[in-house]
């Protein structure tokens, strides 16, 4: 069911208000996580090189932890090579 401009606008503007903010259950986060899940099952290999190269080593290492077992040698690869030990050290800490 679409909303009226005006109900979007009421929205945003409790939005603002973190007195307004409750936590999400857990089908929330659940729905939250597929939905993350699915975008990054899209992103080509030049997409996920330039992610991981833009980000610090612990954050890339988070964003390699959080895909498939399959899939994080493979990303590792795609962090430029100046950078791979400190991502590969900080897979190996937090695995």
């Amino acid at each position: 069911m679409p909303h009226t401009e005006e109900e979007i606008k009421r929205i945003a503007e409790l939005g603002r208000d973190p007195n307004n903010w409750r936590p999400a259950g857990p089908e929330a986060w659940e729905r939250g996580r597929r939905m993350a899940d699915a975008i990054a099952d899209s992103y080509t290999d030049e997409d996920w090189r330039t992610i991981l190269n833009r980000l610090t080593p612990s954050r890339a290492a988070q964003h390699i932890l959080s895909r498939p077992p399959d899939d994080c040698h493979h990303l590792l690869e795609l962090v430029h090579s100046n950078r791979r030990v400190e991502v590969q050290r900080l897979l190996t800490v937090t695995a």
